[in-house]
């Protein structure tokens, strides 16, 4: 730090962080899944991607399969509500699943099907 700000580069660069005694601060963890291994999404069109270390949105078309990325998020329940927008907008709830919204507004998870 004290060699960036003496060359000028403080803007350029990423400054480590120090606290107000002046001692480095360690960096925040990633987590390198929210997910289990055998863990799936609880909702439906919502994915974990790993390199961007966020929740894909995303929905097959209709016309030539393709598929469609609504967006990334922080959490799954954005993402599923993204999605259930973006599969609306298209017109496509008659033929794709929709994550189901209780009275209350909140999100109902997808029924989880296990092999015993």
């Amino acid at each position: 730090n004290t060699a960036l700000r003496r060359d000028g580069l403080e803007s350029r660069r990423i400054m480590n962080k120090v606290d107000e005694m002046g001692r480095l601060v360690a960096k925040p963890t990633k987590p390198t899944t929210p997910l289990d291994s055998d863990q799936k999404s609880r909702y439906y069109g919502v994915y974990w991607d790993r390199y961007c270390r966020r929740f894909k949105a995303q929905y097959t078309t209709t016309s030539k399969a393709k598929q469609k990325t609504v967006g990334y998020f922080v959490t799954q329940e954005e993402a599923a509500q993204a999605y259930n927008a973006a599969v609306r907008a298209e017109g496509l709830e008659s033929i794709r699943r929709i994550n189901k919204v209780d009275s209350a507004g909140r999100l109902v998870e997808k029924p989880t099907h296990r092999r015993d």
